[in-house]
């Protein structure tokens, strides 16, 4: 199916969609770092060097090397067996051979440090570089708070950079951006503050109401992947979890139980962010469903439903019932999610393959993949949701493509389902 799909949008889908602009091209959304640094004239002040063996600053700390230079300290970017990674820097962090380090700073300020250091100008980081630096470095616009501490007092005054662990990259005072002298610029309400640490650091200085308000986090913001060290573990616990599965060690259930609790020891999942992101209506509504097939099943509503769609279809043969189970599937399917659909056809559709003296395998086959065949509309299944707006995408889109698919989908699960199972 998924190579019928490929090939179907490849040649006849695409040219189907409306040619409507998406979200993101209509409106203004968040600025990226880069526009947030360049907002404050820092474009062409931020600067990749790199500190070469041999140079005096290795084995010393951010603190003792930089601070007299008159340039404003980012980030590293160290290389330790074979990989690279990025950091936030901090007075305490110290430099190490083949180190990159970050900097913000006029232009002469940066040659004194490149010259006294003995350092080499780096070019700028690609695309791919620049999006895992911003997972790990992170820029905020934020403003004084009318009670806060800070007003009527400098930066260097408060000890802003150990007390908060962000440096200050530059200062909005009364409209105008200051880059310079900022350690002994004295702080106003209403003043905000480029910042430059690590996220962690940022999300701290967001909780601090009393001091500050967070008026501009980048887009990068909304693209972190908290867990992303953690991914080899969790692709690893799902691989394991289908191998069980695969062999029949234990019941399907004990396996997703055992694996879910193995992506919440080894960190991969935070047991707090499960609570949030679980959707409880279709908890809810499968809970529902359940007795509700039960009920049908007890009553002999499912046997009624079966034998009555084999004495209307029966004589045209088994191919003719699974198309029909496919169809009445994913039409369910439009309504309530593909859970509680399979909870309802799955008894039907293996009644009326035994009624047939059919393989029940089949018919439960072709439900299951119905059930995912939920292409119609955009309401039908939640991933469908998730890319309307950023694909830019019209309800009327689904329609037209939907409908198509779903057929195709249908001809290939009976004809595959017939070759597997010698229909």
């Amino acid at each position: 199916m998924l190579a019928a799909a490929i090939v179907f949008m490849l040649i006849f889908g695409r040219n189907m969609l409306s040619q409507r602009l998406t979200a993101e091209d209509t409106r203004p959304g968040q600025p990226s770092a880069i526009d947030l640094v360049s907002s404050y004239g820092l474009a062409d002040k931020w600067y990749r060097l790199q500190v070469p063996r041999g140079s005096p600053l290795i084995d010393r700390s951010v603190a003792q090397s930089l601070d007299q230079l008159g340039v404003v300290p980012v980030g590293f970017e160290k290389h330790q067996h074979g990989r690279q990674r990025f950091l936030p820097a901090m007075p305490e962090t110290v430099f190490e051979a083949d180190d990159a380090i970050f900097v913000v700073g006029p232009e002469e300020q940066t040659q004194q440090l490149v010259a006294s250091g003995g350092l080499v100008v780096l070019p700028r980081l690609d695309q791919r570089q620049r999006h895992e630096a911003f997972q790990e470095l992170g820029v905020a616009e934020i403003m004084l708070a009318p009670e806060s501490h800070l007003i009527d007092a400098t930066l260097r005054e408060v000890d802003f950079r150990s007390r908060y662990g962000v440096n200050v990259l530059a200062i909005r005072h009364r409209g105008e951006p200051l880059t310079t002298n900022l350690g002994d610029q004295t702080l106003d309400f209403g003043d905000t503050l480029l910042v430059a640490g690590g996220w962690p650091e940022i999300r701290r200085l967001r909780d601090d109401r009393e001091n500050f308000f967070v008026l501009t986090l980048p887009a990068e913001f909304s693209e972190l992947m908290p867990a992303r060290h953690r991914a080899p573990i969790a692709v690893g616990i799902l691989v394991a979890m289908v191998v069980v599965m695969a062999l029949e060690l234990i019941p399907n259930a004990a396996a997703v139980l055992l694996a879910a609790l193995a992506l919440i020891a080894s960190g991969c999942v935070r047991l707090d962010a499960i609570y949030r992101i679980i959707n409880w209506k279709t908890v809810v509504l499968v809970a529902g469903t359940l007795p509700l097939a039960t009920a049908l099943a007890k009553t002999g509503a499912t046997a009624m439903m079966a034998n009555a769609m084999v004495a209307a279809l029966g004589s045209l043969g088994p191919l003719a019932v699974l198309a029909t189970v496919f169809l009445v599937t994913s039409l369910v399917g439009l309504f309530i999610s593909n859970s509680a659909t399979a909870v309802l056809m799955a008894p039907v559709a293996i009644d009326a393959a035994r009624a047939l003296h059919d393989s029940p395998q089949a018919f439960a086959m072709t439900v299951a993949i119905g059930c995912c065949a939920a292409y119609v509309t955009p309401v039908s299944s939640a991933v469908n949701m998730l890319v309307m707006e950023p694909g830019g995408y019209s309800f009327g889109d689904y329609v037209k493509l939907g409908v198509p698919l779903l057929l195709l989908t249908m001809v290939v699960t009976v004809a595959l389902v017939s070759v597997i199972y010698r229909f």
